[in-house]
């Protein structure tokens, strides 16, 4: 997929039985749907999220999706972002260094792994959550 982005100059469309998907590969393609207010429709697919993430910001659309936005957009501030990053990278390395101990296994479970690797990320420079071990 990198590599059609690569060759279509950032845009291209892939048929999935009747159904178009069109992928942007370049940040300039996608703004502009990004900073729109009136495409915020959702597609079939997001459907199947409904039962289990209800009718939050990722599946909602109209005034529902306005709403929400909203209220969480002051959290997307690029000095938040910049500390959240920070953390995000903390703990992904300590992530990879707890997955290079089962190297050489022929199976492992990785879900602990990912619950707590997500777990420490979320609560990571959060003040509401102080209590954090190793």
């Amino acid at each position: 997929m990198t590599k059609w982005g690569r060759e279509f100059e950032g845009m291209y469309l892939v048929w999935v039985g009747m159904r178009p998907f069109i992928f942007l590969y370049k940040s300039e393609a996608i703004q502009p749907l990004l900073s729109s207010s009136v495409h915020i429709d959702k597609s079939l697919e997001y459907q199947y999220l409904r039962p289990w993430l209800g009718n939050g910001l990722l599946t909602s659309t109209g005034d529902h999706w306005h709403c929400r936005r909203k209220l969480l957009t002051p959290t997307f501030h690029s000095g938040l972002l910049d500390v959240y990053l920070k953390t995000v990278i903390r703990e992904s390395e300590i992530l990879v260094s707890c997955l290079r101990n089962e190297v050489g296994k022929t199976e492992f479970d990785v879900v602990p792994y990912a619950k707590r690797a997500a777990l420490d990320i979320i609560c990571g420079e959060s003040p509401i959550c102080s209590f954090r071990h190793r």
